[in-house]
């Protein structure tokens, strides 16, 4: 009697760690007692956003656009992950905002004419998002925002403070090299503030989302180890264009 018990005990541990392990497999999360246990979706994304890494959790869900506009889709920590969200935002910006500004001032011949403008705006952009924009937006942020707001309010929020920084400056930058010191400021007078209500549209509906599945689809910090090697091996080739080697 003692070992069909024995066995009958040993059969309920393997099923319920049978039904464990394909709870995990499947992303689900079983807990007693909380038959509702909600959208296994959103429990992943917060999991992710708890811990800043996707990668380590149980089971890894994809971001979708529905959960960036919502406000779950987490932006990464770490460095080399921080460092490629802010680069691929500021890129993403400058090529819309600066196409958008410069077809609305000279017309389609812009984009003939101009096409120098993205790579000096992008570089001035990023080292101004780097250096005074992270600043500004690190304080305001914590303060107005966190705790504050949640969902797509919180998004809209943080969208409207990163692009009243960065929007700004970058206008009156596209200004002086496409018009002048003389005509810089008609031009940033005629443009700002249509801009600014197209860059926080842009920012929250378009860019801000797009890279944010990128980064937290394609990019991780299990991943940084294959950004470094593709960094380094095309490190050659562009010495060499460049003259470098």
């Amino acid at each position: 009697m003692r070992d069909g018990r024995e066995s009958a005990n040993v059969s309920l541990k393997g099923d319920a760690m049978k039904t464990a392990e394909e709870g995990v497999e499947e992303g689900t999360l079983v807990t007693k007692g909380t038959p509702d246990a909600g959208d296994t979706r959103e429990a992943a994304v917060e999991a992710m956003s708890a811990t800043g890494d996707s990668g380590r959790t149980g089971a890894r869900a994809r971001i979708t656009y529905r959960d960036c506009v919502m406000g779950r889709a987490p932006v990464p920590s770490d460095p080399v992950g921080f460092f490629v969200f802010h680069m691929l935002m500021v890129l993403g910006m400058v090529a819309v905002m600066a196409t958008f500004n410069g077809v609305r001032s000279d017309g389609l011949v812009f984009l003939r004419d101009s096409h120098w403008v993205y790579p000096v705006v992008f570089c001035f952009a990023f080292v101004y998002r780097r250096t005074v924009a992270n600043v500004i937006t690190g304080f305001l942020i914590p303060r107005l925002v966190v705790g504050r707001l949640s969902g797509p309010a919180a998004g809209v929020a943080k969208s409207v403070i990163n692009v009243g920084t960065m929007n700004p400056a970058v206008c009156m930058f596209v200004g002086l090299l496409v018009k002048g010191p003389q005509g810089m400021l008609a031009f940033f007078c005629a443009a700002e503030p249509l801009s600014l209500f197209a860059a926080i549209a842009v920012n929250y509906l378009l860019v801000g989302p797009v890279v944010k599945m990128f980064v937290n689809n394609h990019v991780s910090m299990a991943d940084n180890v294959r950004i470094l090697r593709a960094a380094h091996a095309g490190a050659r080739p562009w010495s060499v264009l460049l003259g470098l080697s």
